[in-house]
């Protein structure tokens, strides 16, 4: 009996040993994917070896990586684990809602390669541009600013949780009111350094806000609403945006995606007519503009849970071409833009899986763009990814358009608005970033 235990023990090692030879051997030889259309991402690529790299650990650490990403048959390993996720998100809580892990996907900016964007001017079309009005100079705090007592300040907070309702993902928010006094405290800073330029500040609250239940985007630790008035109500010498109301007052229609974090373009469009009013400018009117639909496209919130019900009812990006011409510069390396390539405003044929790159070709440290809009307007955006979806708008009514992402380049923001002769400047972020350290880090450093 002994005997026969013995020899099926070493059968059956003898047999994995040999399937996972077997695999390995057959990992060296298969083609490697440069992407996964499953998860929505680039995947990591065979690491060249050095010593340097070798010996301080780097190599493995990347090769390991890589072998996770290249391993064979991996495709049918993550629809296995998506079903199985699938099973236990039956166990829903008592509203209809499904709280799933975020694994990460919420990344520190994409881009287009340079290779994939067109050397061409997004838009030919040359016709005139909504007329100019004269700018509200003076900054103003909203009435309904919203205080916080320091002793209720003291909040945990970790993105681990994303919220499936119906076929919507939507990122769980909470209010960290002392990260919220650092990022106001920043924004003063850096307008403190430009003491005669008008600086803007537009917090764009996300779908949960309007699209979730009450115990999810209500009271003092969960209403973006509270959130953004009161970073309002902490700025000094800068004008708010309200763009809260706008968007409340269209949420019927197609705002945000389903599967990813961002507002869509018409979402964005509403933040724009706000900021135009609060501006100064005439909004260009969105059922006059040429348009068009980029699709199937699952984002970000997909990425991090692979939802199965998301994948069944996959997200379209629309996009609305400025009524001006346009050309656009970008560098990842030089905020004099001396060294430079071409980027499209809206790309309208991109290939990319993530669609949402179709906006400016995604994050680079700065893009300038150049339009024939009357007048002779200029401002810079300083932005993360939000803003992409919305400076195509600005193409309607500004000269010359400046985009800076501080998580892709050091600029220091100052010098940059002086050197450039920059009217206006416009802080966009979306409500989660005074929770990143990342990007507090990089804006902090812009002074």
């Amino acid at each position: 009996m002994k005997k026969l235990q013995k020899i099926l023990t070493v059968v059956s090692f003898s047999v994995v040993l040999a399937v996972f030879a077997s695999v390995g051997f057959y990992s060296f030889f298969d083609k490697d994917e440069k992407s996964s259309a499953m998860e929505n991402r680039n995947l990591a690529q065979k690491p060249a070896i050095s010593i340097s790299s070798y010996f301080s650990g780097d190599f493995a650490s990347k090769f390991e990586e890589y072998y996770n990403d290249q391993f064979p048959g991996r495709n049918g390993l993550v629809k296995i684990s998506n079903k199985i996720k699938a099973f236990y998100s039956f166990l829903k809580i008592g509203d209809g809602a499904t709280i799933l892990q975020n694994k990460g996907g919420v990344g520190d900016g994409e881009a287009l390669s340079h290779e994939a964007e067109s050397n061409t001017a997004t838009s030919e079309q040359t016709t005139a541009a909504p007329s100019q009005t004269e700018a509200n100079t003076e900054t103003t705090q909203p009435e309904n600013a919203f205080k916080v007592n320091e002793g209720d300040k003291e909040t945990v907070y970790t993105n681990n949780y994303i919220v499936l309702l119906d076929n919507r993902l939507m990122e769980q928010y909470t209010n960290v009111y002392k990260k919220m006094d650092v990022y106001a405290k920043t924004l003063n800073k850096l307008k403190s350094q430009m003491p005669d330029v008008k600086v803007y500040s537009l917090m764009a609250p996300t779908s949960i806000e309007f699209y979730a239940p009450k115990k999810y985007n209500s009271g003092k630790s969960h209403s973006q609403y509270q959130g953004i008035n009161y970073i309002y109500g902490e700025l000094k010498g800068i004008t708010p945006v309200d763009a809260y109301p706008e968007i409340a007052a269209h949420t019927n229609e197609y705002l945000y995606f389903r599967s990813d974090h961002h507002w869509t373009a018409r979402g964005a469009y509403y933040a724009y007519r706000a900021f135009a009013k609060t501006a100064g400018f005439t909004p260009v009117d969105i059922n006059t503009l040429e348009t068009g639909k980029l699709s199937p496209f699952l984002g970000t919130l997909y990425r991090a849970t692979q939802s199965s019900a998301v994948e069944k009812h996959p997200d379209y990006v629309e996009y609305f071409i400025p009524k001006t011409h346009t050309e656009a510069i970008a560098s990842d390396t030089d905020p004099t833009l001396g060294s430079n390539y071409k980027v499209k405003v809206i790309n309208t044929e991109i290939k990319s899986s993530n669609k949402y790159l179709a906006f400016l070709g995604g994050d680079h440290g700065v893009t300038k763009i150049t339009t024939d809009a009357p007048g002779d307007r200029s401002i810079v955006v300083i932005k993360e990814s939000y803003a992409n979806a919305f400076v195509p708008w600005l193409c309607n009514n500004y000269k010359t358009i400046y985009v800076v992402d501080p998580r892709q380049m050091d600029v220091n923001l100052a010098s940059f608005v002086k050197t450039n002769a920059i009217d206006e400047v416009l802080f966009l972020n979306y409500m989660f970033i005074p929770t990143n350290p990342k990007y507090m880090a990089a804006l902090e450093k812009m002074g």
